[in-house]
């Protein structure tokens, strides 16, 4: 199983994506009563815990760089053995901090870009070009682009971005934007049935989320805080998933009597789901093979 600790470098981003619940991020963070953004040492705490194998993961709930720590928290990460991945729209970014951090092997470097209709809300002005184009001239490794897909299908990406992506033959991948775990409402889709029976496993849960305040969330999907394992500074990382709460997210998973996130999320899986979408993927392969072989 591979371990993360998601960075939150704040709460409350300004980014303000169409489809990223802040609201609801925003409305529950107030119980915790921590800072709307992260100070280095706070971080400098948390991460000093971490097993060697653990990758820190500068995403969650806020834009990485709009909190003028989060290069020095990188450069950190890297000097002290970490592996580190990021997410990014590049908001708060400039060329000069990717000049800083560039060298580093990060395991997976994501940049998050504008589309033609602003679901982003991403600024494209001269600031953001450059940092832009330091990123990809930096030759950074494990570096991709993506746009989040829209309610109408595929958006393209803002014009000038493409343009600029064009010149260097980069073609950005398309996601789907989801409800996550029920906490926006997309037009045209429904909110997320709830899955009965046993769950197959899902990988984030152990990839949860550092915010602020030093309080840990199950993961990246948990946006109302339904399951806060602890706190990083308070404890240490393995007594987070020794605790009640992890432990009853782990009950949940096999007893669907028990109400947990991972019920009413689309990245969740039954283990009936995961056995049949198996059977189907063996079966095309055994399809296609013996197709293959058949004479023209």
């Amino acid at each position: 199983m591979n371990r993360g600790l998601l960075i939150s470098t704040g709460i409350g981003c300004g980014v303000l994506c169409s489809y990223c619940p802040q609201a609801s991020i925003g409305t529950a963070y107030k119980q915790f009563g921590g800072p709307s953004r992260m100070s280095f040492d706070v971080f400098k705490q948390c991460v000093d815990k971490l097993p060697s194998d653990v990758t820190v993961d500068f995403t969650g709930y806020y834009e990485p760089f709009l909190n003028p720590s989060c290069t020095q928290m990188i450069l950190y990460a890297h000097e002290i053995g970490l592996p580190v991945r990021l997410s990014t729209t590049v908001m708060g970014l400039t060329a000069t901090q990717v000049e800083q951090f560039k060298h580093i092997p990060f395991a997976k470097f994501a940049v998050h870009l504008p589309d033609t209709k602003e679901l982003t809300r991403i600024i494209v002005d001269d600031t953001y070009l450059d940092a832009l184009q330091k990123l990809i001239d930096s030759d950074i490794s494990n570096i991709a682009f993506h746009v989040h897909e829209g309610e109408d299908g595929p958006e393209a990406v803002h014009k000038t971005v493409a343009t600029l992506l064009s010149k260097h033959g980069l073609e950005p991948e398309n996601r789907w934007i989801n409800t996550r775990a029920g906490n926006i409402e997309i037009s045209g889709r429904s909110t997320p049935e709830r899955l009965v029976g046993e769950l197959a496993l899902c990988p984030r849960i152990y990839q949860s989320v550092l915010m602020p305040s030093g309080d840990v969330a199950l993961c990246c999907m948990d946006w109302t805080l339904e399951h806060v394992l602890g706190n990083l500074l308070e404890s240490d990382y393995d007594a987070l998933y020794e605790g009640p709460v992890f432990q009853h997210v782990l009950r949940g998973q096999e007893d669907d009597s028990i109400d947990i996130l991972c019920r009413t999320c689309e990245v969740a899986r039954t283990k009936k789901q995961v056995l049949l979408e198996k059977f189907i993927v063996e079966s095309q392969a055994k399809r296609a093979e013996h197709m293959s072989r058949e004479p023209s």
